[in-house]
């Protein structure tokens, strides 16, 4: 292995040192702790390259790459409902100081977070990806939390992909923000319009289709 092949040589240059030394040769002492540096700084890269291919091959990475990616997604959802409980107290004059103080906090620990993990996400295609996991998983636990009913409109299904699609295509005019992912504000904005979106759209079907839901009605209440 190379850091074996550097780890000797290193050994090697430190010997030679030694015994400059006790030469009292200076100048050979100089030029040979410079190659000693160099050697040490080589040796770490080639450990750390070999740990790395050692961790890849046993599978360590890969489940590591999984951990930090459900951590992502796990942590963008908890940032999205605290923010919605956060408006929901604000909305009813709940808003209390302590709140306040620990929802500052708590925003600026999550800027800091966010801003940090972009740092992981390479290209914009692997953040579009990201974001539209995020958002398929925060739609199967608000079901699970009973925070949201699941759709039973079949007419409606790739209803989000379209609204993903239009997000896309819409200019703001009178907003000066540039559209950028890694904005928590822009994801917010974004995340509101697909919301208004699916709601236009389940209004529009629900105009279009209103025997069945007449019949729907019904039914609920013969139960």
């Amino acid at each position: 292995m190379r850091s074996e092949i550097l780890s000797t040589e290193l050994d090697i240059l430190i010997k030679e040192r030694s015994q400059a030394l006790r030469g009292n040769n200076q100048q050979k002492v100089y030029q040979l702790s410079k190659a000693i540096e160099k050697k040490t700084i080589e040796l770490k890269i080639a450990k750390g390259e070999e740990d790395l291919q050692k961790a890849i091959e046993n599978g360590t990475v890969e489940r590591f790459n999984r951990l930090i990616a459900a951590s992502q997604v796990l942590n963008s959802v908890t940032h999205s409902l605290i923010q919605e409980a956060t408006e929901i107290l604000k909305d009813n004059g709940l808003f209390t100081e302590g709140i306040v103080k620990e929802c500052r906090t708590y925003n600026h620990a999550a800027d800091r977070y966010f801003n940090e993990f972009k740092k992981l996400v390479d290209g914009d295609e692997n953040a579009k990806m990201m974001f539209q996991e995020i958002d398929y998983f925060e739609d199967w636990f608000r079901m699970w939390a009973k925070l949201k009913e699941r759709p039973k409109e079949q007419r409606l299904r790739g209803c989000k992909k379209a609204a993903h699609k239009a997000d896309g295509l819409r200019t703001c005019k009178k907003c000066n923000m540039i559209p950028n992912l890694d904005s928590i504000m822009c994801r917010t904005c974004s995340r509101s319009f697909v919301e208004g979106f699916k709601k236009g759209a389940k209004w529009l079907d629900n105009k279009n289709h209103p025997k069945e839901i007449i019949d729907n009605e019904q039914i609920n209440h013969n139960k």
